[in-house]
């Protein structure tokens, strides 16, 4: 932590014979925020660590329920606002100053919208992306089109654990995709078929990534395609923005058959489409009503096979 380090606290969570003393003196998390303004005041290290160190156990239980629940960078702000509070406010004790400070940096990061930005308006594909996508969406399957569907799956590996997909076909031709796994882990998609423009993950805390890791994009796409017809096949090079370089992969086309064979409450055809990657294996229906790529089976290298099966299906027309 750069801020921890920056008031010279890297020893203070021992004293000088080496054992444990996390207070170092006599300063504590119920001495005044003076005692700290006096130490900068004056320059006085020793001090300046000693209230660092209280500032940091007065707000320690609550640094690891932001750390776990929004991340590092929630984490290390609390100790900030709080060093900065105890300074502003001389009159007050520590653990009054990281109180307040928890509670002021809790409410801004509670606030619906809080880690949004920015989001996948926010950041545009290459235009050699754009253009090669369009190919593609010239061939796919032009019908009667959904304005949104949310359908709720379950993975054989994952049984009782329910993944629901909010897929809304663009009038630009594109798929939005909202993968919600958890409450805390939301993943955000922008697709043309089975080929990934760009993504966002949303995922916040402890195993969040970190915020200029959240939105890859795909930066190379080759395509090789010629009809979208039952027993065609085609296949699609990419390379994604922090990605682990060259992505190979071939798809074949099924005989397209109703789509209410793969869940009642679906119109039109669907057709069944199997895309081999570079490192796992998708089977599943391409919805014409969803533009929509609906994996139903898949088999990876390190996490082997999964089938999912369809839970429910609601779709506004």
């Amino acid at each position: 932590m750069a801020f921890w380090a920056g008031v010279g606290c890297a020893q203070a969570a021992e004293s000088s014979g080496g054992s444990p003393n996390p207070l170092l003196g006599s300063l504590t998390t119920e001495s005044k925020c003076q005692i700290l303004v006096d130490a900068m005041r004056d320059n006085n290290q020793t001090v300046i660590n000693e209230g660092a160190n209280a500032i940091f156990i007065s707000v320690m239980e609550n640094f690891d329920v932001i750390r776990q629940k929004f991340g590092e960078r929630e984490a290390q702000q609390l100790i900030e606002r709080s060093f900065r509070g105890c300074l502003s406010h001389p009159d007050e004790t520590i653990f009054s100053q990281g109180r307040a400070s928890f509670q002021s940096i809790l409410q801004e990061i509670s606030q619906p919208g809080y880690g949004d930005e920015p989001g996948l308006d926010d950041v545009a594909v290459p235009a050699n992306v754009q253009a090669t996508a369009a190919k593609l969406q010239a061939i796919l399957p032009n019908g009667p089109v959904a304005l949104e569907a949310s359908i709720t799956t379950t993975s054989s590996t994952r049984p009782g654990h329910q993944v629901t997909l909010v897929v809304k076909p663009g009038k630009s031709g594109t798929t939005r995709v909202r993968e919600v796994y958890s409450p805390s882990f939301v993943m955000d998609r922008e697709e043309v078929g089975p080929v990934q423009l760009k993504s966002k993950n949303n995922q916040r805390g402890l195993y969040g990534p970190p915020e200029n890791q959240r939105i890859a994009i795909t930066t190379e796409l080759t395509l090789t395609v010629s009809a979208w017809a039952a027993d065609a096949s085609f296949s699609f090079d990419t390379e994604m923005s922090g990605g682990a370089g060259l992505q190979k992969n071939s798809c074949m086309i099924g005989r397209s058959v109703e789509a209410k064979t793969v869940h009642a409450a679906l119109e039109g055809r669907a057709w069944p489409l199997q895309c081999d990657r570079t490192s796992w294996k998708e089977s599943g229906y391409y919805i014409e009503e969803l533009r929509y790529f609906l994996v139903m089976h898949s088999q990876s290298d390190d996490l082997g096979a999964s089938d999912y099966s369809i839970d429910r299906i609601e779709i506004t027309r």
